[in-house]
């Protein structure tokens, strides 16, 4: 009889633990994190209202899908202040005036075929995907580029790339 109450009291201990466990084990915690979804370049540049015009250039230009596949890229981002800078410096309204062939190697020129983190970044001319056109990297006083464009923000992080915003858009 004593072994039938331990076996009982065993068991009641075992299901109350197995209830336990599985009430504790709650899914919908606010608690976990769950493993965000890496976003490409385009993703990032998209969900980020300062760069609307950089976006909508590259839709213009069938560039966007581009910078999605798995390629490692870098792009040195425009933001809309610097866009609208050239449109006063060209004398045009906006990305409307600007045909594919003005914009596909103004775009090209701000993308980088690597991976090129901040801290990797060192004085010299880097190739971009605009064959014609090298970008001039110094890092004496801040990161520059072609000597009159800063690099305000660096290293965001996309699935296939990196992005470094800047002041102005390089024009080759």
């Amino acid at each position: 009889m004593k072994a039938l109450k331990l076996n009982y009291w065993v068991w009641a201990l075992f299901v109350g633990l197995m209830f336990t466990s599985v009430a504790c084990d709650d899914d919908t915690s606010e608690d976990k994190n769950p493993m965000e979804i890496p976003k490409s370049i385009t993703d990032i540049a998209a969900a980020n209202p300062d760069f609307s015009i950089l976006v909508a250039a590259l839709q213009q230009v069938n560039l966007a899908d581009d910078l999605d596949q798995g390629e490692d890229f870098t792009v040195f981002a425009p933001t809309n202040e610097a866009f609208e800078k050239l449109f006063s410096a060209l004398e045009i309204s906006g990305l409307d005036e600007l045909t594919k062939d003005d914009l596909t190697p103004i775009l090209m020129a701000h993308v980088v075929n690597a991976h090129a983190l901040s801290t990797g970044l060192s004085n010299g001319n880097i190739p971009t995907l605009n064959k014609d056109k090298k970008l001039e990297v110094s890092v004496d006083n801040g990161v520059t580029i072609d000597g009159e464009i800063n690099v305000v923000a660096t290293d965001i992080q996309g699935s296939n790339g990196v992005i470094h915003v800047i002041d102005a858009v390089i024009v080759p």
